[in-house]
């Protein structure tokens, strides 16, 4: 019967489909197409330079071209800032790094931050009351955070509000202005 038969013809009667990986049984052998591209079978091997190994086990085309899982999690995956794994699922992006979901936690009490509110200190993430509780700058006087809008000053070896940054005695402001030190705070000449 297939005597008689266009090769379309006898190529339509023995196509199968497994997958992403389209095989095809013709008269002169078998080939996989992948992406609208014919491959003999034993030239369907990954395309990195130093593998060429077997795709039967799975693969993934990237940029016309299949690869083995490990070699495209090599050359093109970006990995996870906290495991350093390849990310393969759902991933939460941002600042340019990407964390696996279940990676994306607190660093110091390990609660999954969900909300997409988080602080990030030397490549790791904090939940809001975590970072303020080992990062945050409090004002020398009133021991308030000085948070990121605030105008804070540096002296006497202490952070301040610009607000708070009074003479101990009069209260007048200091913030730009000549002062004393005297028992860690400070007084203006008029008090000193």
């Amino acid at each position: 019967m297939l005597k008689d038969s266009t090769m379309a013809e006898a190529e339509a009667l023995i196509r199968t489909t497994t997958g992403d990986l389209e095989i095809v049984v013709k008269l002169g052998g078998e080939y996989s197409t992948v992406e609208g591209i014919n491959f003999h079978k034993l030239c369907f091997v990954c395309s990195a330079p130093n593998c060429q190994g077997s795709l039967d086990s799975g693969f993934i085309v990237d940029g016309g071209k299949p690869y083995c899982v490990n070699c495209h999690n090599q050359y093109f995956s970006q990995p996870c800032l906290k495991c350093n794994k390849p990310i393969f699922e759902e991933a939460f992006r941002a600042l340019n790094c990407q964390w696996h979901l279940a990676c994306f936690v607190c660093a110091a009490c390990g609660q999954p931050m969900y909300d997409g509110v988080f602080h990030m200190e030397g490549g790791k993430v904090y939940c809001d009351t975590d970072h303020q509780r080992l990062f945050a700058v409090t004002c020398y006087a009133c021991r308030k955070l000085i948070g990121p809008g605030d105008s804070e000053i540096k002296a006497i070896d202490q952070k301040w509000h610009d607000r708070c940054f009074n003479c101990q005695k009069c209260r007048r402001n200091l913030n730009g202005k000549r002062f004393v030190r005297r028992g860690g705070f400070p007084f203006c000449h008029n008090c000193k």
